[in-house]
């Protein structure tokens, strides 16, 4: 099977479920999807409301915008990456050896940024106990 690379663009471009983002804007941006919405279950903080980018979470961009293309919107903000793991191949045992063949696992890594909403309400001590965007203004 040949794979029409134009055709599939096309598809992707329309058929992503959710928009097309910059990530670091200027001259070394990246552009990427929002994959989905969840509410991601991050160790230190609890549930948090977060956008799963299609791309991989690289060293050093936590804190990057997270701009809707084509405007100025800040929409979120890169916090860490989701891991997602699939079984390549399951372990298996040679039946004439008795060698095993350990299980395959391949890890893929997803960007995850905060809506900007969630940290819009952030309070605590730094804030007064105030919330962020309000504490901001004052």
């Amino acid at each position: 099977m040949v794979l029409d690379l134009a055709l599939w663009t096309s598809f992707l471009e329309t058929h992503r479920p959710h928009f097309r983002v910059s990530v670091l804007p200027g001259e070394a941006h990246m552009e990427s999807y929002v994959m989905r919405t969840f509410s991601n279950d991050w160790p230190e903080f609890g549930r948090v409301a977060s956008y799963e980018l299609d791309m991989p979470a690289l060293s050093g961009m936590s804190g990057a915008p997270i701009i809707r293309v084509g405007s100025r919107e800040v929409i979120g903000v890169l916090y860490g990456r989701n891991d997602a793991e699939t079984i390549e191949e399951f372990s298996s045992r040679d039946p004439e050896t008795g060698a095993r063949t350990p299980e395959v696992v391949r890890m893929t890594s997803f960007a995850v940024a905060h809506f900007t909403d969630t940290l819009r309400e952030l309070r605590g001590q730094a804030t007064q106990n105030l919330p962020l965007a309000e504490y901001l203004i004052t």
